[in-house]
């Protein structure tokens, strides 16, 4: 008698979620279910009219019983939808075949596939099955799933494929079967990241040397914006070095001011980010910040410029005023930098090395034109100048020669000349260093530190970038990887 009632209340197992809610935004019948059996599930059933969901509630929870008899005997829709919380977080639009993956129920997506669930079906994040086991590192539901035709390259709305979540977990037996089954190991993300960067943030050693073995490229660019990086609106034909720049020329390029007075340089790397010096936010706090693009003449502004408010300061915790060694921090912005023609996002160095000794770099900014206030003043107008990279092996032989005891840390860098004349100076702490690499601009370094401002062989010292990119990446580029 049980039965031929329950038969008669299937017709309620394929309506939507969507009534009778709770707190957290779930159907209140489905929060009721997960902990049921297989019996009480059926009196539910029998009992609700009004639209319950126990197919993802009995997926989630792993009651693969219920989920047959629901399939096979009151035709739940396989493909049916609904919202899931794992985790503390509410996945929407989820398919029964992503709920059995994402909690690990390997005989329940075994038969969901042979029930003709899509293996590549997706929430509304663009999230799929098996990235849902990825995440959550569902070795064998992963096997599983490959083994059903799982596409290895299919991306979230970040771009982050299976690969790299199965690298930022440093789910090593994850990785394995995906580079087996064909994964690039090069491709890149939204943000221009790739497998190889989420291995060192969540530094699996194992997992990275994987990688490499399977290919994986140790200098392949990224920029951290969500559009094109180091675009410079003017191709000027030929820089000489202590000119004026033209309006526009560095779009990333802001002034940091400190009671609406310019203090340091910096650079935007994101929407949400600014590169800088350590030492120009030394003891100061986000609120006594503000930030200026578009910046041109420094007393008046373009007409698409932005004043920002800080919100956070993110320091190198190398850095110890005022040594040099880890003199660089990122700045993050209350509310979302908008892009323009005078404000665009700035590319930054990839890999160890340092540019080539004899590079022809180039520094902007409104400091100070000469190290004596007696003889130089801030610079109203946005200069330029160009200055070659200096090895460093040279320029501590220079720095002995004028009796200098400071050791240049291996994560800095020197760019002037010989003869003195050309160099960064107060004011342009925190600009960008900047290399040409085919039609773009990348920041290559941060301006630092020097004795005094142009000597003759007491070049600049400059923070290498390409040494710290993992580590801005780590700040810059925190979307959720689900």
């Amino acid at each position: 008698m049980e039965n031929n009632r329950m038969d008669n209340f299937c017709a309620p197992v394929n309506r939507y979620p969507g009534r009778d809610r709770n707190e957290d935004g779930r159907n209140a019948d489905n929060v009721f279910l997960e902990h049921r059996s297989r019996d009480e599930i059926a009196k539910i059933i029998a009992a609700k009219t009004n639209g319950a969901t126990p197919l993802l509630a009995a997926c989630r929870n792993g009651h693969l019983e219920v989920v047959q008899y629901l399939l096979e005997r009151c035709n739940a829709n396989v493909e049916l939808r609904g919202s899931v919380s794992f985790d503390g977080e509410n996945i929407e639009d989820a398919p029964p075949l992503w709920v059995a993956a994402a909690a690990g129920h390997l005989e329940l997506v075994r038969y969901l596939l042979k029930k003709g669930a899509g293996v590549n079906a997706v929430t509304r994040t663009n999230s799929t099955p098996l990235r849902a086991a990825c995440f959550d590192g569902h070795t064998e539901v992963v096997r599983c799933l490959l083994e059903a035709g799982a596409d290895i390259e299919l991306a979230n709305r970040h771009g982050h494929t299976c690969l790299m979540i199965s690298c930022y977990k440093g789910h090593i037996e994850i990785a394995q079967l995906l580079l087996d089954a064909g994964a690039d190991p090069n491709r890149k993300s939204v943000k221009g990241n790739t497998a190889l960067h989420d291995c060192a943030e969540s530094g699996c050693l194992a997992i990275i040397q994987l990688l490499i073995e399977r290919g994986a490229k140790m200098d392949v660019d990224a920029y951290v914006a969500d559009r094109e990086c180091g675009e410079s609106r003017i191709r000027d034909g030929r820089i000489v070095g202590g000119e004026e720049a033209s309006p526009g020329q560095f779009p990333w390029l802001v002034s940091i001011r400190i009671k609406g007075m310019h203090w340091c340089g910096g650079a935007i790397l994101s929407k949400k980010w600014i590169l800088t010096a350590a030492h120009c936010v030394h003891e100061k706090s986000p609120s006594s910040l503000t930030v200026m693009a578009a910046v041109h003449n420094i007393h008046s502004s373009l007409p698409d410029a932005q004043q920002l408010s800080v919100s956070s300061i993110v320091r190198h915790k190398g850095f110890i005023y005022p040594k040099p060694k880890d003199d660089i921090a990122l700045l993050q912005i209350s509310s979302d930098i908008n892009w323009s023609k005078n404000v665009k996002p700035a590319c930054v160095a990839r890999g160890s090395t340092s540019p080539p000794t004899g590079s022809v770099a180039m520094i902007a900014g409104w400091g100070w034109t000469h190290e004596s206030k007696a003889e130089g003043s801030p610079a109203s107008t946005l200069l330029k100048l160009v200055l070659p990279i200096v090895e460093r092996a040279q320029c501590q032989e220079w720095f002995r020669e004028n009796k200098k005891k400071l050791k240049i840390p291996e994560s800095s860098m020197c760019a002037g000349v010989e003869e003195g004349g050309k160099d960064a100076c107060q004011g342009d702490s925190g600009g960008p260093l900047m290399l040409t690499e085919g039609d773009k601009l990348v920041v290559v370094g941060v301006v630092s530190a020097g004795y005094g401002c142009a000597r003759p062989r007491l070049p600049g010292l400059y923070t290498k970038v390409s040494a710290y990119t993992d580590w801005i990446l780590k700040h810059v580029n925190d979307e959720n990887l689900v």
